[in-house]
């Protein structure tokens, strides 16, 4: 891959992938975008907060010698009636031209960057939406689910029941559209994943080699689950999870555990290659495609 900086305004969080000489590096900034979700409106602290970072990531891209800048935003700016107002604000900011995926589009760069071709059933939960996408070669199937960790809390607060129910609901109506992809490897992406990664294996900093490819079983997740649910966020003081994601773990637990009920998976295999590597990889070809490499 050339050298080029992507940069993910995702709901709960704004990432950066740095590539540069063959080597990667990825940073992130907890900004929930989403805040609100539910209001389909976009706050004007949260973009503020969103705007700086953005600025920030730009500028470490500058700073390492890095021309291209590549930027997508999912659920929380594309449900948004006010995404205009971000949008401009980047552009004036930051001199971006923003990418708005669809749910399709989000779902199938999950797989690209997952995956990149094998045969796999990707999860991707997000903080405003749960993607899941069944490939071979190219996708065969994709989904983008309204159900992120943000977007449960907002809806659901503190009733498991009530949120255990809307979800087992969408991930049955999703068995059949899936059928094809049993025996397929599951591969889980996303902070919840890799959150829950880290905490079953009690790191006290972040690492990915540690992280990618890590399997979390079916009971550990649920386990998780009714540890995590009535514990007040500020008593959540558990290694491998952040405080900003604090509020939010047992809610993606809870999405990720009825994914694994729902499709009868014993496992998922945690994967730290995701969207942004995917968009990159897209991008990238599309432009060798046109003659116009950067």
């Amino acid at each position: 891959m050339r050298d080029a900086a992507v940069i993910d305004m995702g709901s709960n969080s704004v990432r950066l992938l740095l590539v540069q000489a063959g080597r990667t590096e990825q940073f992130l900034e907890t900004t929930r975008l989403g805040k609100g979700v539910e209001a389909r409106r976009l706050q004007k602290e949260p973009m503020e907060r969103t705007v700086q970072a953005v600025e920030r990531f730009c500028a470490l891209a500058r700073s390492r010698g890095i021309g291209r800048v590549y930027a997508f935003a999912t659920s929380a700016v594309r449900d948004a009636e006010n995404r205009g107002e971000l949008l401009a604000l980047l552009r004036e900011r930051c001199g971006l031209s923003v990418d708005v995926l669809s749910g399709e589009e989000e779902a199938d760069l999950a797989y690209l960057g997952a995956a990149d071709g094998a045969r796999a059933l990707v999860l991707d939960i997000g903080g405003g939406s749960t993607e899941l996408v069944f490939g071979e070669g190219a996708v065969r199937q994709a989904v983008s689910l309204q159900a992120g960790a943000v977007r449960l809390r907002e809806r659901f607060g503190q009733d498991r029941d009530g949120a255990q129910a809307f979800l087992d609901e969408r991930f049955a109506a999703q068995r059949a559209a899936f059928a094809g992809a049993q025996g397929a490897p599951l591969l889980g992406i996303g902070g919840t994943i890799t959150t829950l990664a880290a905490m079953e294996q009690r790191l006290d900093v972040y690492c990915e080699e540690k992280i990618d490819g890590f399997v979390l079983r079916a009971q550990d997740v649920r386990a998780w689950v009714d540890r995590l649910w009535d514990l007040p966020a500020p008593a959540r003081a558990f290694p491998g999870l952040e405080p900003s994601r604090a509020d939010i773990i047992a809610h993606g637990a809870l999405i990720l555990d009825r994914a694994l009920a729902a499709f009868a998976r014993g496992q998922v295999r945690a994967s730290t290659a995701d969207n942004l590597l995917g968009y990159l990889r897209l991008a990238q070809r599309r432009e060798t495609e046109e003659g116009n490499p950067r």
